[in-house]
C-alpha cells in the first residue's frame, strides 16, 4: 500500500502524463512551435524534479510549494509567496 506522499507523487505524474498526451494531441492544431517546446520542457522540468523528491520545493526560497498550487499549476517552480514576490 502507498503512503499519502507516494499517492501525491503518482497523482501529481499522471496529471503531467495527461498534460504531455493533450499537448501531443493537439500539436499542429494552431500551437506555435515555441509554445509546444516551453510546456514540453516546463513538464519534462516537473517529472524531474518528482524524480528528485524536488516537486513541492520552492526554486527560490527551498520553502514548500502549497498542494492547491501544485494542483492549479503542476509545473509550479517556486510557492505563492516567492511567486508575489513577499520572500527577499
Amino acid at each position: 500500500m502507498m503512503n499519502t506522499t507516494e499517492q501525491s507523487t503518482e497523482h501529481f505524474r499522471k496529471i503531467l502524463w495527461d498534460r504531455l498526451q493533450r499537448l501531443d494531441t493537439h500539436s499542429g492544431t494552431g500551437n506555435t512551435e515555441f509554445h509546444t517546446v516551453t510546456e514540453r520542457l516546463t513538464i519534462q522540468i516537473a517529472f524531474n524534479r518528482l524524480d528528485n523528491n524536488e516537486y513541492n520545493k520552492c526554486i527560490k526560497c527551498n520553502g514548500i510549494i502549497a498542494a492547491t498550487r501544485l494542483f492549479a499549476n503542476p509545473t509550479a517552480l517556486t510557492c505563492d509567496d516567492c511567486d508575489l514576490g513577499k520572500t527577499a
